[in-house]
């Protein structure tokens, strides 16, 4: 039997094939990438709730999907001298990127300024987003949430003409509720209806004017007094109502009253990027979906706490404390400001009353660990609120305590974390209204009959 002879390969043919292989690796990896890099998988890592429900996210995915499915379809199909020249021309291309992203935020960023910036501290600015909000609770329509230049909600002439301005975390924000539906524009209605406004709504001054962030507790407020309100030219309200409540309560200790943090990568990022800005302008122009959360409404509940009074005191007690700390950094603050403090209790859907007796939500909660319901939540935040009068009361200022009226229902808020409906917003702004509203006529009666001027802007 005659030996069939070796046929010779040369080096070319094997670096062909070497090449021929690396492009159809390339090519799958690109095309598993666009398969599973889908907006359903994403959204499902970032959001585990409800997935992405942006449109502009939407867009990038499907462009980022495109892109990759198409780009390994061809390096997988090609041939070694054509995959070759096609890498070479991708290559040239994202050079040409990287330079141009480069110029745009030398050229437009903020890299190299020394201002400030709103975003450092999750403040948005210049917007007008829209939300549909129908699945979290009945709306025609799509709400729109508007915030100006200083990064405030409400119309004013001009920030040393705000009778009221409101600081506090989500359930100030009001982020899903629409501009003129909001508990601060039913505040401002009442007061405009009461015939009375002793210098808190006039023709030159507004009502009231928000400046809640979402996400922030009276650890983020202090940094707002420090960081966001020295921006803000002339600012100078009259009164200033706090909401705490449910945020602090997860507050830890070790936040007193410093606001010293060290600023992330990302921090610096969406403060200085123009590419960010640009996005975030884009952004403006899509409607969102708000994310469907448990509703109040589907709460069962108990008569029974899982803990005593003796458990509570001792959870509480160095949270307690770090509080009342930074409960008096925010007086001085507000009265360096030209304004006077005056703080307000929140009320939340894990309790009720029913026949005058409080029951609780049987949905499992927690304390920095410790197993609780809604009846133990009840009791720990009127600690929490026992402790926010009495720190009013040391200092000469007020506390405005909602959590005692009885005509709260499951409806005033459209989920468990306390978040409003414009239902609950009406609600709020009327009984906040009926108790501050005789704390501002004595104080101003009773600066006017002292022969002094009333708080001037």
């Amino acid at each position: 039997m005659s030996a069939t002879p070796d046929i010779p390969v040369n080096d070319t043919q094997v670096v062909v094939r070497k090449d021929f292989s690396v492009l159809k690796v390339m090519g799958i990896v690109l095309i598993l990438g666009g398969l599973i890099g889908n907006h359903w998988l994403i959204g499902f890592i970032l959001s585990p709730d409800g997935g992405l429900r942006s449109l502009l996210y939407k867009v990038i995915i499907w462009s980022f999907q495109g892109t990759s499915l198409g780009l390994g379809l061809i390096l997988f199909f090609s041939k070694a001298e054509r995959g070759k020249q096609i890498l070479k021309t991708i290559g040239i291309n994202l050079l040409l990127i990287v330079v141009f992203i480069l110029f745009v935020e030398l050229v437009f960023g903020g890299w190299f300024k020394s201002e400030n910036s709103l975003k450092t501290m999750n403040i948005p600015y210049s917007v007008r987003w829209t939300f549909d909000v129908s699945n979290i609770y009945p709306y025609t329509g799509k709400t729109v949430y508007t915030r100006d230049k200083f990064g405030l909600r409400g119309t004013y002439p001009d920030p040393s003409k705000i009778g009221i301005l409101t600081v506090g975390g989500s359930t100030t924000d009001n982020r899903m509720i629409s501009d003129g539906d909001t508990w601060q524009d039913w505040l401002h209605r009442e007061f405009l209806e009461s015939g009375d406004t002793l210098y808190v709504v006039t023709a030159e001054v507004n009502g009231v004017v928000n400046a809640g962030v979402n996400g922030h507790t009276s650890y983020g407020n202090i940094k707002s007094f420090e960081r966001w309100f020295p921006l803000i030219p002339n600012l100078k309200p009259k009164y200033i109502l706090f909401l705490l409540g449910a945020l602090d309560f997860n507050l830890s200790a070790d936040k007193v009253e410093s606001s010293d943090e060290k600023i992330t990568f990302k921090d610096k990022f969406m403060t200085n990027s123009a590419l960010w800005h640009l996005k975030r302008t884009i952004g403006s122009f899509f409607t969102a979906e708000a994310k469907t959360r448990q509703k109040p409404t589907t709460l069962e509940w108990t008569d029974q706490s899982q803990l005593d009074s003796v458990a509570y005191d001792t959870l509480m007690q160095k949270n307690l404390i770090a509080f009342e700390k930074r409960l008096l950094r925010l007086i001085e603050l507000s009265r360096a400001l030209g304004g006077e403090p005056i703080f307000i209790t929140q009320p939340t859907p894990m309790w009720k009353f029913v026949n005058g007796k409080v029951v609780g939500s049987t949905f499992p909660m927690s304390y920095f660990g410790t197993p609780m319901n809604g009846l133990d939540y009840y009791y720990m935040m009127r600690r929490q609120d026992q402790l926010i009068k009495r720190v009013a009361t040391e200092h000469g200022t007020y506390c405005i305590d909602v959590v005692p009226d009885t005509s709260w229902t499951a409806d005033d808020w459209y989920d468990i974390a306390s978040h409003f409906t414009p239902q609950g917003c009406e609600r709020f702004g009327k009984i906040v209204h009926s108790q501050l509203h005789p704390i501002i006529k004595s104080r101003e009666e009773k600066l006017i009959s002292l022969d002094k001027e009333p708080i001037s802007n």
